[in-house]
């Protein structure tokens, strides 16, 4: 069986989702650490914090697991993919940059703050490479 392997702006394209990924569930876990601060600084109530970590978690499963599938389908060549990862990837692109020039999340310690900083900086150029090279001129063939 011979199968053809994608462009190669299309393997970086997968590795750098992979990569805002990762970078994702490692900011998400960093917040779970730190998260009664947030919900203490909210305002939520006490008998609220389950639904607050259980919608949390499974936000982030949900993303997780979505984002992992469309790579997968993207490197596999369907168009669709591309165009929804393209999609998700700009909203993720506006609303990180966005975070970046916003108010401190309330409730995240000085250090931790600093830390999730870092982390969405690399998450944005991270992002913005993987949209970047979906459209790369050498990787159009590959999504006909």
């Amino acid at each position: 069986m011979v199968t053809t392997l994608p462009p190669r702006e299309v393997r970086a394209s997968f590795a750098l989702w992979l990569g805002v990924v990762a970078t994702s569930v490692l900011g998400n876990l960093l917040v779970l650490t730190v998260f009664d601060r947030v919900l203490d600084a909210s305002g939520t109530p006490p008998d609220g914090r389950v639904a607050a970590y259980g919608t949390l978690v499974a936000v982030v499963l949900a993303t997780v697991a979505g984002g992992l599938v469309l790579a997968v389908r993207m490197r596999s060549g369907a168009s669709w993919a591309r165009w929804v990862l393209a999609a998700i990837g700009v909203v993720y692109l506006v609303t990180d940059v966005v975070g970046l020039f916003g108010e401190d999340v309330a409730g995240v310690p000085g250090p931790m703050a600093a830390v999730l900083t870092v982390l969405t900086v690399v998450e944005v150029v991270l992002l913005a490479g993987a949209v970047g090279l979906l459209f790369a001129p050498a990787a159009q063939p590959w999504f006909q």
